[in-house]
């Protein structure tokens, strides 16, 4: 589908003059810092003909570097640099059309130092959050005149209330849970008839979903979670954008979306960006065709467009304090133009986190993505801080299934030779596009249990789905995994912020789960330790985390019965005669020639 009918609106507006006023609808970014490390940024304006007017600033501090402009008159591109010594306040822009004028007021603010920033590193614990579907703060902002979308929490599908005044009303237990950083699904605006829940179709780069609440909102929560000493991660999207953002109504060029004959969707195949014999085509669909008939896919090679998204997230970084950004469908736009992206970001804010995500299920093919330290001129190189670990994630689940073996964490983890750092790969049992774990593992908690300690305990950064903690175990359609947190809506019969109505799984779920992870919070064997693993052998697996004196000793049981554990095997992590903590139980062990493990028994060892 070749979109004509968006090129034929293009058509008409060109041909009818406008002879009124300048007038500017849209300036984007919506301010912005002086002070950063690059002084020139692009404002874009939108109006009626606006690029047909000539331009004057009158400010001695801030000059126009270039003026573009493309063949739809209603944008029209600045280029301006910002002397470092020019203060705060109002920059006047005069348009002139026709012997009219009009003075646009932007404003500048100076950027701050963020020398508090802290990075998110392998002693963090993300807990993602899909804001439409964990509590409902403010019911009044459910349904907005102006949004083609109500709220209905009948259709799995739809809208259910959910917002950011919801997450504030509870950073208390999240905080209590022993979580470090939250992560949230996207909270731009995405007004679109349909499935706007999830947030991964943006219609306005620069403004928070009313529904969810505002941008003022969303600072105020960045605030109040860092008062917590905990983070927080925004979800972006380059790749593309929602179908009834107003660039599509409207595109500011024709190759600013990739455009085909006949709709042509993405083949899905992240391993053809970096086969070396891959075709034209193959590598053609992957990149340039859309994700779903909804997403029209940006072109990132469009100077324009990709000078445009890399100052939306320096704007975010700069306005509400986050502390890191998860890039979606991250092996799908033009990756040279993401590799400048990263690198813009960290000489902007050194230490920033950036994951991207990069669902591909082989290490060898994930660490294409993966930054290095040093690479040949020829090697591709993201610059990645961190990347998700789709076959660790694969590697759990296969580990703890019926009839799975714990030989496939040893494995996947024995091909981190190919990355520089995997200790900062984003980790994770499942997610909010996939099977929730529980379900996975059969619905069996002791499985369960084996691949919550698994994913705290081994190597890289381990993120937890929202409702994980409570054993919510949806399957199959995407807005049933998803469904809504227990207790986030008034009215509900179950209620897991006040413990109302929560079975004995789910509270014991809980408190298992805040055990583990404010443990871990506080180890530093597990937040920069190095890790030594052993062969599993009769389905036992045991590995060492150690940092200086710090020590922690994992053994999974993978078995349905008791197993003598021999101890000689492992003399080199563990001493006959030391003495540990059970984490679990609470539990001194003093170490000696053998253990007896449980049935499907996690044992977590600490010798500090």
């Amino acid at each position: 589908m070749k979109n004509s009918f968006l090129l034929i609106g293009i058509t008409i507006l060109f041909c009818i003059p406008n002879l009124a006023q300048p007038k500017i609808d849209k300036a984007e970014p919506l301010h912005w810092y002086i002070g950063m490390e690059d002084p020139t940024f692009q404002l874009m304006l939108y109006g009626p003909d606006i690029s047909l007017s000539e331009i004057e600033i009158k400010d001695h501090k801030v000059s126009i570097v270039d003026k573009k402009t493309t063949e739809n008159p209603n944008y029209l591109f600045l280029y301006l640099k910002i002397d470092p010594t020019r203060k705060e306040g109002p920059l006047n822009i005069d348009f002139l059309k026709d012997g009219k004028k009009l003075r646009f007021e932007y404003q500048l603010h100076k950027k701050k130092k963020h020398k508090d920033l802290k990075e998110i590193n392998s002693g963090d614990v993300l807990y993602l959050i899909m804001p439409d579907r964990f509590a409902d703060g403010d019911p009044s902002s459910n349904s907005v005149d102006g949004y083609l979308e109500k709220a209905n929490r009948q259709n799995p599908g739809g809208k259910h209330g959910g917002d950011i005044q919801g997450i504030i009303n509870n950073l208390d237990y999240i905080d209590n849970l022993g979580v470090t950083t939250i992560w949230l699904n996207p909270v731009q605006e995405n007004n679109m008839p349909s499935y706007s829940y999830h947030g991964y179709s943006i219609t306005d780069y620069y403004h928070i979903d009313i529904r969810l609440g505002s941008n003022e909102l969303y600072k105020d929560f960045v605030s109040k979670t860092h008062d917590r000493e905990m983070k927080v991660v925004m979800d972006l999207i380059f790749n593309h954008i929602g179908s009834n953002h107003y660039w599509v109504k409207d595109l500011p060029s024709e190759d600013w979306i990739h455009q085909w004959d006949e709709y042509t969707q993405t083949n899905y195949t992240g391993a053809v960006v970096s086969d070396p014999y891959a075709s034209e085509y193959d590598h053609k669909r992957m990149v340039d065709g859309w994700f779903v008939e909804t997403m029209p896919d940006l072109n990132q090679k469009n100077q324009l467009l990709a000078d445009y998204l890399i100052q939306a997230s320096l704007w975010w970084i700069e306005y509400s304090g986050i502390d890191g950004i998860r890039m979606d469908t991250y092996p799908y736009p033009d990756k040279d133009m993401m590799a400048r992206w990263v690198q813009r970001v960290k000489s902007e804010y050194p230490g920033f986190y950036i994951v991207g995500e990069t669902w591909l299920n082989h290490a060898s093919l994930e660490s294409y993505w993966a930054g290095k330290k040093d690479s040949e001129d020829e090697e591709y190189n993201s610059y990645l801080p961190s990347i998700s670990d789709f076959p660790v994630c694969i590697a759990i689940q296969n580990a703890f299934k019926p009839e799975g073996s714990v030989y496939n964490l040893y494995e996947v983890l024995a091909k981190d030779f190919l990355f520089d750092n995997p200790f900062m790969n984003k980790i994770f049992a499942d997610n909010h596009d996939m099977d929730r774990i529980l379900h996975t593992l059969n619905n069996d908690y002791s499985k369960f249990k084996l691949a919550m300690v698994t994913l705290m305990t081994t190597r890289g950064i381990p993120q937890l789905l929202y409702g994980t903690e409570v054993v919510m175990n949806g399957y199959g359609d995407h807005g049933v995994l998803r469904a809504d947190f227990p207790g986030g809506w008034e009215g509900d019969s179950v209620n897991v912020f006040t413990g109302v109505n929560v079975s004995k799984l789910q509270s014991e779920s809980l408190e298992f789960m805040k055990t583990l992870m404010n443990w871990r919070k506080d180890s530093e064997a597990i937040a920069k330790g190095t890790l030594k693993h052993y062969i599993p052998e009769n389905e036992v697996y045991v590995y060492e985390r150690k940092y200086n004196d710090k020590k922690v000793i994992v053994i999974i049981n993978n078995n349905s019965t008791n197993i003598t554990l021999n101890l000689n095997r492992y003399r080199e992590s563990i001493k006959q005669g030391e003495v540990a903590t059970n984490i679990l139980t609470g539990d001194k062990i003093t170490i000696g020639e053998s253990m007896i493990l449980s049935p499907t028994q996690a044992i977590i060892l600490d010798f500090n």
